[in-house]
Order: structure tokens, then C-alpha cells, then sequence
């Protein structure tokens, strides 16, 4: 799986808006083992992964020095990940890991929660930025003032 592939793979991070049942996790599994064992682009197999993280994130990785992606076959990702009662998209959510779960922040809960000295610059959260698997492998895990958030919302 993600595990063979090369630093310089292209990934996509999609994060949850929630907490994934055991069960909802387990179709997921299944669905993104057969997709990307089936995953095409232009008729060319592409060399491709994922995993599944604190059931909520989704990493998604193709070795583009193969074959590249096409449009089309990106779009087929974001396609799969549109699941009933489940935010895949929410391009400002925070995720804060716990051991193997996770606590979910929207923007303003992170500020209120920075404010209240709940959390702190250093506290440790799940990089949504990563590009390559390079950086999933590396730097994944990053300090609250690493994070996109920092001087957008938290220190404005």
C-alpha cells in the first residue's frame, strides 16, 4: 500500500468532520483498497495508496513518476469520499491527535480553546498541508503555530 510508495508521491489529506464508526471505517477500508488497486488514468494503472488515520483522516498517495493522475481520475477520489452525514471538504477544521483518536476543532473552538490555556503554540496537530508523501512521513504532526490557522485565526 503507502508503505511501498516513494517519498515523492503526490497525496491528497482528507480529513472528517467526525469521528468514523468502526463500521463506517471498515467500508471505507474496503472501498479505498479496491479503488486504488483499480485506480486508472486514461486506461494506465496507477501506482497508488492510502491510509486511514485516528478514524477520521484519509490519505490518499499516487506515484506520479509512473503514471500520472488525470483530471478525471482525481475527480474519482473526491467522488468516493462524498459519504452520507460525513465532511471530507471542510477545508477549516483542525485535528488535535489523542493516542489512536483525535479531537476535531473547528477554527473558532481552536482559538477559544487557545485563549482559555487549554492548548498552547507547541500543542500537536495533524498537518492538512502535506503535498508529498515526503511530508506525511516527516511532518505530519506539527505544533499549533505550524499549523495554517496560526496567524490566519488564532495570533490575528
Amino acid at each position: 500500500m503507502i508503505d511501498q510508495l516513494p517519498d515523492s508521491s503526490k497525496v491528497w489529506f482528507f480529513g472528517a468532520d467526525r469521528i468514523l464508526s468502526k463500521e463506517e471505517v471498515d467500508n471505507l477500508f474496503l472501498e479505498l483498497t479496491n479503488f486504488t488497486k483499480g485506480w486508472t488514468a486514461h486506461g494506465a494503472q496507477l501506482s497508488a495508496g492510502f491510509t486511514l488515520l485516528h478514524n477520521c483522516i484519509v490519505i490518499v498517495a499516487v506515484d506520479e513518476s509512473k503514471t500520472p493522475p488525470s483530471g478525471c481520475s482525481i475527480d474519482k477520489v473526491f467522488g468516493l469520499l462524498r459519504i452520507p452525514n460525513v465532511d471530507f471538504f471542510h477545508r477549516t477544521l483542525l485535528w488535535q491527535p489523542f493516542c489512536e483518536s483525535v479531537k476535531i476543532f473547528r477554527v473558532d473552538e481552536i482559538k477559544s480553546d487557545y485563549e482559555a490555556g487549554q492548548s498552547s503554540e507547541n500543542t500537536l496537530m495533524l498537518n492538512s498541508q502535506v503535498y508529498t508523501l515526503a511530508d506525511v512521513r516527516n511532518n505530519l504532526y506539527i505544533d499549533l503555530k505550524s499549523t495554517w490557522a496560526w496567524n490566519r485565526i488564532i495570533k490575528k
